[in-house]
């Protein structure tokens, strides 16, 4: 597999890395997404209430930054895995010139599954439930 990212392509403006991510995932026919864009980002929000690109830069850097992957009720443990591990690959091409946090981050070396995030949320909705808040 070749480099999907370097440090110029970096520097060059947000999104690159998650661009790279992407198309190297589809060459991998693994589909990605790109979706919740900020209102003030479409025209008829521009047009008519006059918001402008800029105004809400942390919502812009989200949507720059955001990917979204496949997730739907049959995918199977072996696909997300295949998944989990093509993403560490291709990202380990293009995180290096990141900040350390992502590479240092626990949750990077451990597989999350949805189901698995699901349990968790029912565990701490029953645990705040409890609590009676």
């Amino acid at each position: 597999m070749q480099a999907v990212g370097n440090k110029a392509s970096q520097e060059e403006g947000r999104g690159t890395g998650r661009d790279a991510l992407s198309l190297a995932l589809r060459a991998d026919g693994i589909g990605t997404s790109v979706h919740f864009k900020p209102l003030h980002l479409f025209r008829w929000y521009q047009e008519r209430l006059g918001f402008s690109k800029g105004q809400f830069p942390v919502a812009e850097r989200c949507f720059e930054e955001t990917l979204s992957l496949p997730i739907y009720p049959d995918l199977a443990d072996s696909d997300q895995d295949l998944i989990t591990e093509r993403i560490r690959h291709i990202w380990s091409a293009i995180v290096p010139v990141g900040p350390a946090s992502y590479r240092a981050s626990s949750l990077w070396n451990t597989p999350v599954r949805p189901s698995s995030w699901l349990a968790a949320q029912r565990t701490a909705r029953s645990q705040i439930s409890a609590r009676g808040t």
